[in-house]
């Protein structure tokens, strides 16, 4: 069956190359067509792409996979620092809309509204941070936990 992180075009299966991901773990959007297409292709589709059958792979074809495309491992995954975590949360077209209104309540000489917006706009930025920290943590957890066979 599939091994590790191969992923399949035509009749060859090729091993997801290191740059099939960006850096926050996402894969290329070439990689997620494949991808998705191979979800959505019948099973025996599947099997035949991955030159396999419903019985599975022979201990040679195995050993020859293995040796081939590596182990059945989860990639391993970059913990961002907190300027990349910050980043995305700071990119966010609502908190940027909000900055500009606050900028424009500044110039106005309407104190009260922009610093509700400022805020806002922390308290949001704060909250997305935050919730990024503890998936991260959590995801760190699950992965300890995954035992590859």
């Amino acid at each position: 069956m599939m091994r590790g992180t191969e992923l399949f075009a035509g009749r060859r299966a090729w091993r997801r190359p290191a740059n099939a991901t960006s850096g926050d773990g996402q894969l290329s959007a070439v990689h997620e067509v494949a991808l998705r297409a191979l979800a959505t292709a019948p099973p025996l589709t599947v099997l035949g792409r991955m030159e396999s059958s419903p019985r599975g792979l022979t201990e040679a074809e195995a050993s020859e996979r293995l040796a081939r495309v590596g182990g059945n491992r989860a990639p391993e995954s970059v913990v961002p620092n907190a300027a990349a975590r910050l980043r995305p949360a700071l990119q966010n077209p609502f908190v940027l809309l909000l900055a500009g209104i606050g900028v424009i309540f500044a110039a106005v000489g309407e104190a009260r509204g922009a610093v509700t917006l400022a805020v806002m706009i922390t308290s949001g930025v704060a909250l997305r941070f935050g919730q990024q920290l503890r998936s991260d943590q959590a995801l760190r957890e699950l992965r300890s936990r995954v035992v590859t066979t």
